[in-house]
């Protein structure tokens, strides 16, 4: 009986992280610098922020899903846009949108777990809008100088790396096992962003009634 439950546990124990891990607030303006240049500060902002990290590794999930030429489209697609993204976002200067990351874990989740059987051209729109919406939101926060171009370049550079490490390492599994494990990280991908969701909307009608 304990051994029947030990998976369930695990499960839970798993969102349970991913929630407690996106629950953090979004990227500030001020961000902590790594003291080795903009392009290092940017580079160490994508890995300490989930909202952009899971997104990523959840669209090389699904990549992983459909096969190499929807990996190597995506790649290049997602770090270009997140770059324009970004120098979008220091030029306009308006925040981004707050239920950003919600809505990309909402919907990379989803197509992850249901196995969308999507082209190679619709995989790499996916990637756009997400580096888009992303990289906007990223450089809305950053000082409208060279420094804050710099970081938005060392960012773009790290979706790069981070999105081909995991796509590489997901691509040649194609047992049924692994193909059911990467469905499953979907699932938990979509049921974080719901509860960061959840938390958001929270967080706006609270503002609202002060």
């Amino acid at each position: 009986m304990k051994t029947a439950t030990r998976p369930g546990l695990w499960s839970a124990a798993g969102l349970a992280g991913l929630a407690l891990a996106l629950s953090s607030g979004g990227a500030e303006a001020h961000m902590n610098t790594t003291g080795l240049g903009p392009v290092y500060d940017g580079v160490a902002h994508f890995a300490l922020t989930p909202e952009d990290s899971i997104p990523v590794a959840g669209l090389a999930v699904l990549a992983g899903l459909r096969g190499p030429a929807h990996g190597r489209r995506a790649l290049f697609v997602l770090s270009a846009f997140w770059l324009v993204g970004g120098a979008a976002g220091l030029l306009i200067g308006r925040p981004g949108e707050g239920f950003t990351a919600a809505l990309s874990l909402l919907l990379i989740g989803g197509l992850v777990a249901a196995d969308a059987p999507l082209s190679s051209w619709a995989v790499a729109a996916v990637a756009a809008v997400l580096g888009t919406s992303h990289g906007y939101v990223d450089g809305s926060s950053l000082p409208s100088d060279s420094s804050g171009f710099l970081m938005v370049l060392g960012m773009s550079a790290a979706v790069f790396v981070s999105y081909a490490i995991v796509a590489a390492s997901l691509l040649p599994l194609q047992s049924r096992l692994a193909h059911i494990a990467m469905r499953v990280s979907g699932s938990w991908i979509a049921a974080s962003g719901l509860l960061l969701l959840g938390w958001t909307l929270r967080g706006g009608i609270r503002i609202a009634a002060q």
